[in-house]
């Protein structure tokens, strides 16, 4: 019982882990493109 819940919790880190960096991601693509309609308008 306790290896499965240690299991799950991995997975579920590991899913947090790739939510955050696609969230980084789009975050610094918005910077970005604020940057640049600030810029160019």
């Amino acid at each position: 019982m306790p290896l499965k819940i240690s299991a799950h919790v991995v997975q579920l880190n590991f899913v947090t882990q790739r939510v955050r960096q696609q969230y980084e991601e789009i975050l610094m693509m918005l910077v970005v493109f604020i940057i640049y309609t600030n810029v160019f308008f």
